[in-house]
């Protein structure tokens, strides 16, 4: 009598099993983390309003987290999402600022909070900073990453506020992209270490941090050539330089940023990853994954 082979179990995994497998983690945490972002977008409304906070923009972000993490929870992720969504509140309220002036006294106001002073009664980006605060407090590595955190925060504010003072006068090249602060990745990336309990030594994760964040304000750049760039909107694409010129300043960011990452993996491989893949994710998102 012939001998029939067992059927394989539906929830057996196929030759591409494992690489789906993890897919799906992936995209089951961002879509855990995208549903808390909208939550904390309507718990502090004001600067999240839905013609630019859209459930596409959410998604992105979210999946940006997860792809950077694979192995990290949606708790574990979430101080750094939370403060990324903030960096993007902070920017929409600078960019709705009527002066320079308003700009500073919303970057005096953070800082503030983030030292410890209370909201001011109906400002909601400094009532979701003052929760941000709040929560990384209460985390063992604060005091050992707190002063990283806040000299983050202090390159976010100065460079938003600079961004401001610049409108009217178009800044050289390399103005604009050592004012990649104003992105607020390598301050989101901070909040991460502090989340995951980072106390490894040396100032290698936040060099790479921030060669990582010249390079993603590049790639976005060069992104946006796919659809209408506000003229008044801060963009590479808009001071002058050709296209290929930019893609090979790309390249040379994305280089300097690889073997800064290299380094820091010496001390912190895992902190080192979440830089490379976050980079990486980027840059096929915004299409610039060959330049």
């Amino acid at each position: 009598m012939a001998v029939r082979a067992a059927e394989p179990s539906p929830l057996s995994l196929s030759m591409a099993g494992p690489a789906a497998e993890a897919a799906a983690r992936i995209c089951t945490v961002a879509g855990k983390l995208q549903r808390r972002m909208r939550l904390w977008a309507a718990e502090f409304p004001a600067p999240y309003d839905p013609d630019s906070f859209d459930p596409g923009l959410y998604s992105m972000l979210a999946l940006a987290a997860a792809f950077s993490e694979p192995r990290r929870t949606v708790d574990e992720l979430q101080p750094a999402g939370r403060v990324r969504l903030w960096t993007l509140g902070l920017a929409r309220c600078a960019a709705r600022a009527a002066s320079e002036s308003e700009v500073r006294r919303i970057a005096e106001h953070c800082a503030a909070v983030a030292d410890g002073a209370a909201p001011a009664p109906g400002d909601d980006l400094a009532r979701f900073l003052a929760a941000i605060r709040d929560e990384l407090s209460e985390l063992p590595t604060y005091p050992v990453l707190h002063e990283v955190w806040r000299d983050e925060l202090r390159r976010t504010l100065q460079a938003l506020s600079r961004n401001r003072a610049a409108l009217g006068r178009r800044p050289t090249f390399e103005e604009y992209l050592d004012n990649a602060d104003c992105l607020g990745l390598a301050l989101t990336f901070t909040a991460h270490r502090i989340a995951i309990g980072d106390t490894g030594p040396g100032e290698e994760p936040t060099d790479a941090a921030r060669a990582v964040q010249r390079a993603v304000r590049l790639s976005g750049d060069l992104g946006a050539a796919a659809r209408r760039v506000d003229p008044g909107e801060p963009n590479a694409l808009t001071l002058g330089l050709p296209r290929p010129a930019l893609e090979l300043r790309l390249a040379e960011l994305t280089g300097q940023a690889r073997r800064l990452i290299a380094a820091a993996r010496v001390r912190h491989p895992e902190q080192a990853d979440h830089l490379e893949r976050h980079m990486d994710f980027y840059a096929g998102f915004f299409g610039t994954t060959d330049h």
